[in-house]
Protein backbone atom coordinates (compact mmCIF):
# COMPACT_ATOMS: atom_id res chain seq x y z
CA UNK A 1 0.00 0.00 0.00
CA UNK A 2 1.36 3.43 -0.77
CA UNK A 3 0.90 6.29 1.66
CA UNK A 4 -0.46 9.38 0.21
CA UNK A 5 -0.64 12.35 2.29
CA UNK A 6 -2.87 13.71 0.06
CA UNK A 7 -5.43 11.38 1.25
CA UNK A 8 -5.35 13.05 4.79
CA UNK A 9 -8.58 15.14 4.80
CA UNK A 10 -8.83 18.39 6.70
CA UNK A 11 -11.13 21.01 6.89
CA UNK A 12 -14.85 22.36 7.23
CA UNK A 13 -17.61 20.85 5.37
CA UNK A 14 -20.88 22.77 4.14
CA UNK A 15 -24.55 21.04 5.20
CA UNK A 16 -27.24 21.72 2.62
CA UNK A 17 -31.01 20.88 3.93
CA UNK A 18 -33.40 20.91 0.77
CA UNK A 19 -30.95 22.43 -1.32
CA UNK A 20 -30.72 25.71 1.18
CA UNK A 21 -27.09 25.54 3.08
CA UNK A 22 -27.73 25.87 7.46
CA UNK A 23 -24.71 28.31 7.09
CA UNK A 24 -22.08 28.10 9.61
CA UNK A 25 -21.70 25.13 11.92
CA UNK A 26 -19.38 24.25 14.78
CA UNK A 27 -17.42 20.96 15.88
CA UNK A 28 -17.95 19.31 12.22
CA UNK A 29 -20.19 17.36 10.42
CA UNK A 30 -20.24 13.71 11.51
CA UNK A 31 -21.84 10.44 9.86
CA UNK A 32 -22.29 7.04 12.01
CA UNK A 33 -23.48 4.12 10.53
CA UNK A 34 -24.81 1.29 13.67
CA UNK A 35 -25.78 -2.14 13.06
CA UNK A 36 -27.41 -4.86 14.86
CA UNK A 37 -26.05 -8.10 14.48
CA UNK A 38 -27.26 -11.76 15.01
CA UNK A 39 -24.00 -14.08 15.40
CA UNK A 40 -24.81 -17.38 14.75
CA UNK A 41 -23.25 -20.21 16.80
CA UNK A 42 -23.87 -23.59 15.73
CA UNK A 43 -23.82 -27.22 18.30
CA UNK A 44 -21.21 -27.99 16.55
CA UNK A 45 -18.57 -25.02 16.96
CA UNK A 46 -17.46 -23.29 19.97
CA UNK A 47 -17.22 -19.65 17.94
CA UNK A 48 -19.51 -17.99 16.10
CA UNK A 49 -20.15 -19.50 12.67
CA UNK A 50 -21.69 -16.48 10.65
CA UNK A 51 -22.64 -12.84 11.38
CA UNK A 52 -26.12 -11.41 10.26
CA UNK A 53 -27.20 -7.63 9.85
CA UNK A 54 -30.69 -7.35 12.00
CA UNK A 55 -30.74 -3.70 11.51
CA UNK A 56 -28.71 -0.86 9.93
CA UNK A 57 -29.17 2.97 11.10
CA UNK A 58 -27.57 5.98 10.04
CA UNK A 59 -26.89 9.47 11.72
CA UNK A 60 -25.48 12.37 10.72
CA UNK A 61 -25.25 15.66 13.12
CA UNK A 62 -23.19 19.22 13.96
CA UNK A 63 -24.24 22.06 15.93
CA UNK A 64 -25.52 24.67 13.75
CA UNK A 65 -24.48 28.41 14.51
CA UNK A 66 -26.92 30.46 12.24
CA UNK A 67 -29.60 30.28 14.57
CA UNK A 68 -32.04 31.66 11.86
CA UNK A 69 -36.06 30.87 11.66
CA UNK A 70 -35.26 28.27 8.85
CA UNK A 71 -32.61 26.58 10.75
CA UNK A 72 -34.82 26.15 13.60
CA UNK A 73 -37.91 25.50 12.47
CA UNK A 74 -36.07 22.68 10.48
CA UNK A 75 -34.71 21.15 13.60
CA UNK A 76 -38.01 21.43 16.05
CA UNK A 77 -40.23 20.28 13.17
CA UNK A 78 -42.81 23.62 12.90
CA UNK A 79 -45.39 22.74 11.22
CA UNK A 80 -45.44 25.72 9.27
CA UNK A 81 -42.37 28.05 9.25
CA UNK A 82 -41.54 31.01 7.16
CA UNK A 83 -38.10 33.35 7.42
CA UNK A 84 -39.31 34.86 10.27
CA UNK A 85 -41.08 32.64 12.50
CA UNK A 86 -42.93 29.32 13.09
CA UNK A 87 -45.59 27.09 14.87
CA UNK A 88 -44.88 24.52 16.62
CA UNK A 89 -46.72 21.95 19.32
CA UNK A 90 -49.64 20.65 17.19
CA UNK A 91 -51.81 17.72 18.40
CA UNK A 92 -50.79 15.18 16.43
CA UNK A 93 -47.08 15.79 14.82
CA UNK A 94 -45.37 14.51 12.00
CA UNK A 95 -42.00 14.43 11.41
CA UNK A 96 -41.13 15.91 8.00
CA UNK A 97 -38.34 14.83 5.93
CA UNK A 98 -35.72 16.13 3.76
CA UNK A 99 -32.67 15.89 1.55
CA UNK A 100 -29.49 16.79 3.03
CA UNK A 101 -26.46 17.18 0.90
CA UNK A 102 -22.74 17.49 2.81
CA UNK A 103 -19.87 18.90 0.59
CA UNK A 104 -16.57 19.20 2.30
CA UNK A 105 -12.65 18.20 1.64
CA UNK A 106 -11.70 15.09 -0.41
CA UNK A 107 -8.72 13.56 -1.46
CA UNK A 108 -6.13 14.89 -3.40
CA UNK A 109 -7.68 18.57 -2.86
CA UNK A 110 -10.75 17.27 -4.69
CA UNK A 111 -14.07 17.94 -2.87
CA UNK A 112 -16.31 14.94 -1.58
CA UNK A 113 -19.88 15.29 -1.58
CA UNK A 114 -22.17 13.20 0.50
CA UNK A 115 -26.22 13.27 -0.35
CA UNK A 116 -28.56 11.94 1.14
CA UNK A 117 -32.01 11.01 0.13
CA UNK A 118 -34.69 10.72 3.55
CA UNK A 119 -33.49 12.59 6.88
CA UNK A 120 -35.59 13.44 10.01
CA UNK A 121 -35.00 15.45 13.14
CA UNK A 122 -35.33 12.56 15.07
CA UNK A 123 -33.58 13.30 18.50
CA UNK A 124 -34.63 15.64 21.35
CA UNK A 125 -33.76 19.36 21.33
CA UNK A 126 -32.37 21.38 23.57
CA UNK A 127 -31.12 25.15 22.24
CA UNK A 128 -30.08 28.04 24.31
CA UNK A 129 -32.86 30.74 23.80
CA UNK A 130 -30.09 33.71 25.54
CA UNK A 131 -27.29 33.52 27.70
CA UNK A 132 -24.11 35.29 28.64
CA UNK A 133 -21.58 32.02 28.40
CA UNK A 134 -21.63 31.52 25.02
CA UNK A 135 -23.31 31.86 21.66
CA UNK A 136 -26.88 30.74 20.66
CA UNK A 137 -26.20 26.97 18.98
CA UNK A 138 -28.84 24.44 17.76
CA UNK A 139 -27.67 20.59 17.70
CA UNK A 140 -28.75 19.01 14.39
CA UNK A 141 -29.22 15.24 14.57
CA UNK A 142 -30.98 13.57 11.82
CA UNK A 143 -31.84 10.45 11.62
CA UNK A 144 -31.22 9.32 7.64
CA UNK A 145 -34.04 6.61 6.36
CA UNK A 146 -34.01 4.41 3.18
CA UNK A 147 -35.35 5.41 0.04
CA UNK A 148 -36.84 2.87 -1.52
CA UNK A 149 -37.24 4.97 -5.07
CA UNK A 150 -33.01 4.58 -4.31
CA UNK A 151 -32.25 0.75 -4.14
CA UNK A 152 -33.00 1.11 -0.64
CA UNK A 153 -30.20 3.30 -0.19
CA UNK A 154 -29.28 5.68 2.43
CA UNK A 155 -27.35 7.56 0.15
CA UNK A 156 -24.40 8.00 -1.67
CA UNK A 157 -20.69 10.03 -1.76
CA UNK A 158 -18.87 11.30 -4.86
CA UNK A 159 -15.68 12.35 -5.10
CA UNK A 160 -14.71 15.05 -7.54
CA UNK A 161 -11.89 15.45 -9.87
CA UNK A 162 -8.75 17.30 -8.22
CA UNK A 163 -8.05 21.14 -9.20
Amino acid sequence: MVNTVGNIIHGPAEISIDGVSVGFTEGGVTLRSARDLLRVMGDQATGVMKILVTSESMFLTTTLLETTAANLAKVINCSSSSATGGSFGEASPTLTEHTVTVTGNGPGGATRTFSFYRAVQAEDVETMIGGREDVNKIPLALELMKDPTNNYLFGAFVDGVAT
